[in-house]
């Protein structure tokens, strides 16, 4: 009984093996369609009832292309733009990071 509700249900029924009577087995088949045209005017019906995307939304956001790495405007705007690492400053000549030299500049990378 749990096997059939399920199937009218739309919900697939998949074992990953043999299912075996303990008893004589009553076989009937219902059809969908069958019971949905059955249940017309009830309120169950919304059980039955699809939900979520239309058929023609999903084919829709499917077949837009994924953004590729490295088109403008792909990424979100909270993360820059897509340019890579900053370019590297020569500090030559300046006071080594974390010194005390470092620590008295008024002007410089480090103040």
């Amino acid at each position: 009984t749990i096997l059939g509700s399920l199937a009218l249900m739309g919900v697939p029924v998949v074992f990953a093996g043999a299912v075996r009577a303990k008893g004589p087995v009553h076989l009937v088949v219902l059809h969908r369609h069958v019971l949905l045209e059955a249940i017309k005017d009830c309120v169950e019906r919304a059980f039955f009832e699809p939900v979520g995307m239309s058929m023609q939304e999903a084919v829709r956001l499917l077949s837009t292309p994924l953004p590729q790495k490295g088109d403008p405007g792909t990424r979100p705007a909270h993360l820059g733009p897509n340019t890579g690492p900053p370019k590297k400053v020569s500090l030559k000549g300046q006071p080594l990071a974390g010194s005390f030299a470092a620590y008295c500049q008024r002007k410089g990378p480090y103040a």
